[in-house]
């Protein structure tokens, strides 16, 4: 028995495959009437090899092989061989003659799986580049005139003798006189000489090793060697070799206990093979099937692969049930949150590295001497990521590619909110401003903040975060001087952020410890989202001031936290943004709004994800849920966190999608970053 997978070429190239020949034309025709039901008919044979290069749409020069029906006997062999001849080889040159053999001396006669066997062994021919002896042959037929007919047999492994494209024709005879014909190419050459990017073992001639068209195209297939890691490993000392690429490894069982049983039969294999993780990842996700019970794992290297296996538990199996339709809303912090070469990993994808790039290069042109890259590759000793003027640009530009990655996952928001500055980023994932827009509103809100001191050297700001409700919190404001000090920020209804004079703030402070009252100061020297930034208001509006908001096509909500509601395209105008910087952060507001949110087409999202540079708002979220009294848990998430690696925390929430039981599209990135290993 012979099994051959066959598929059209544009789905094989779709679904990932591994392509390894290419049928280019095939037919088949009955011998009629012959002198007896053995006897083969060469006329016959011919008129099937044309039919086939006529079906192929090519031309037989290129042709250097034929894979024989090749049954040894007398009566076939010289009929099969003359029909070869004539159909194929009038126009060679006596030297060149169409090399021909056959599988049938290595594993004998197959009857019915003859034909299959010779086309296995064409496309293993194709593959290798090599053609396997001829074995046992001791002398010619008398009957066979080769050199005349221009056929010879390879009496050793010999190379393929066409350099470049392989084609290679396939006899098959039936006992009641039938005859097949196949014209097949090697899939590297079919596939490069039409720019098709695909999987594939097909040797290169040049090399002599399997190669991939998706492994040569791909810069990062087993190392972040990004020009942006060159310069990060310039300016912190980070060796672009040492860093491996996390990779995702996900499993499903019938039962809770299987997926315990599934690693542990995998780990010896493992051990032995760690040069296949790639593969052994690609094929967890892309070509198993989902059961019911899920886990997953995701790692660096085989070593950390196995020790992670072998630590599954049953509770960290998950089972997903009737899996609800994933409606997330996008949560995005505002400026705080950034640390030094925050997501920088995540270069290594091209849609996230495009990003970052591409806002380099429009944050450049607004000032030459800004390079954002360089700036957010600043290890801790040199980083300026704490600036106003770097912090808000960086940490939008961020936002941006994340949402930039969270589409090509395939993940689709039905809400967005942003706290702060975060709405910048929020707004470009409900389409409301082009990505130009979002980063030219950072570049010059993070300009203007930084200029508060320079403009009035008078003012010295900080920011309190303190456990309080807005009420209680106001109690303690009113113990400063009138106008000194503002609720800046309502995170939650137990969260808020005090804004204002750095001397009122640290008077609160004072009075907030002796009552043992939860606060903290933040991070920064300027006063957001109180009276000190209204002296860069106006100079934030004219840099602003051509703006083009619009009305988004992709049916996400936005939710302000200007307003505490939902906002259309066509109120984020510059008057908006510069609002957003003055204005308190009505944050409790607009989620508990997205979540109560009924009628029309407003969908309650089912789960929260943050696109923050650090997991920030969890616990807030949670506090606003309970304050809003909604009742159905609602997961969160976060893409990344702090001083770990970008690429691991968001294959993490891909894997924590797929426990859920949600698809995320990873088609693109085992197509570009996750190839099959060279070696097989």
């Amino acid at each position: 028995m012979g099994i051959v997978i066959l598929k059209r070429l544009e789905d094989a190239v779709r679904d990932n495959d591994t392509i390894r020949a290419v049928i280019r034309g095939t037919a088949s025709n009955q011998d009629g009437h012959t002198p007896g039901i053995t006897v083969p008919n060469p006329e016959a044979q011919v008129r099937c090899i044309g039919a086939a290069y006529r079906d192929a749409g090519v031309g037989i020069e290129e042709t250097a092989y034929v894979e024989c029906h090749g049954t040894g006997t007398k009566v076939g062999d010289w009929r099969e061989l003359r029909a070869i001849s004539t159909a194929l080889c009038s126009d060679r040159p006596l030297d060149k003659p169409m090399f021909v053999g056959s599988v049938k001396p290595n594993i004998g006669h197959l009857e019915g799986s003859a034909g299959v066997a010779g086309l296995i062994k064409a496309i293993l021919i194709a593959e290798k580049g090599q053609i396997p002896p001829h074995i046992n042959f001791k002398q010619w037929n008398p009957d066979i005139e080769h050199e005349e007919w221009r056929v010879d047999i390879a009496k050793g492994l010999m190379k393929f003798p066409a350099a470049g494209l392989r084609r290679i024709s396939v006899n098959c005879f039936g006992f009641g006189g039938t005859n097949a014909h196949g014209v097949l190419d090697d899939a590297r050459t079919f596939l490069k000489q039409r720019g098709l990017v695909a999987n594939h073992n097909t040797t290169d001639p040049l090399s002599e090793h399997p190669a991939s068209e998706a492994a040569a195209s791909s810069s990062a297939s087993d190392a972040y060697s990004l020009e942006s890691w060159d310069l990060a490993s310039q300016s912190s000392g980070l060796s672009v070799d040492s860093i491996a690429i996390p990779q995702i490894f996900v499993f499903s069982a019938q039962h809770r206990d299987g997926i315990p049983r599934l690693t542990a039969s995998h780990i010896p294999y493992l051990d032995s093979k760690p040069d296949l993780l790639r593969d052994y990842s690609y094929t967890l996700y892309s070509r198993r099937s989902r059961l019911d019970f899920r886990a997953f794992v995701v790692a660096k290297s085989a070593s950390e692969l196995t020790e992670k296996m072998a630590n599954i538990k049953g509770s960290d199996v998950v089972r997903p049930g009737l899996a609800k339709e994933l409606k997330p809303a996008l949560i995005f912090c505002g400026q705080g949150a950034q640390w030094p070469q925050m997501g920088m990993e995540l270069m290594a994808f091209d849609v996230f590295g495009e990003s970052i790039r591409a806002a380099g290069k429009y944050m450049q042109a607004l000032d030459k001497d800004f390079v954002l890259e360089e700036k957010m590759m600043q290890g801790k000793e040199s980083t300026e990521i704490n600036l106003p003027e770097v912090a808000q640009p960086a940490t939008t530009a961020i936002q941006v590619a994340l949402v930039d990655l969270v589409r090509a996952f395939g993940i689709q928001p039905v809400a967005v909110a942003g706290h702060s500055s975060g709405e910048i980023a929020a707004a470009y994932a409900a389409d409301l401003i082009t990505r130009e827009d979002a980063w030219k509103l950072a570049f010059h809100r993070g300009k203007c903040a930084a200029a508060v001191k320079t403009t009035n050297p008078t003012l010295r700001g900080r920011m309190l975060a303190v456990g309080l409700s807005r009420l209680e919190a106001e109690e303690f404001v009113s113990l400063v001087g009138p106008g000194s000090v503002s609720v800046a920020c309502i995170n939650s209804p137990h969260l808020v952020t005090l804004s204002g004079d750095e001397d009122s703030i640290l008077a609160i402070k004072a009075e907030l410890d002796v009552k043992e009252v939860f606060n903290a100061l933040v991070a920064v020297e300027t006063a957001y989202h109180s009276h000190h930034m209204k002296v860069v208001s106006q100079r934030y509006m004219d840099a602003i001031g051509d703006l083009k908001p619009r009305e988004g096509s992709n049916g996400v909500k936005m939710f302000s936290s200007v307003y505490g509601k939902e906002v259309a395209g066509s109120e984020l105008d510059a008057a908006y943004w510069t609002a957003n910087m003055i204005s308190p952060v009505e944050f409790d507001k607009a989620v508990a709004a997205m979540m109560t949110a009924s009628g029309g087409d407003v969908s309650i999202p089912n789960a929260f994800v943050e696109v923050s540079p650090h997991r920030v708002w969890g616990k807030a979220l949670t506090q606003i849920l309970d304050g809003a009294r909604y009742d159905t848990p609602v997961p969160y998430y976060s893409l990344l966190e702090r001083n770990k690696d970008a690429v691991e925390t968001a294959l993490g929430f891909v894997g924590d999608i797929f426990q859920r039981g949600n698809p995320v599209d990873m088609d693109w990135y085992y197509r570009r970053y996750l190839p099959p290993t060279s070696s097989r």
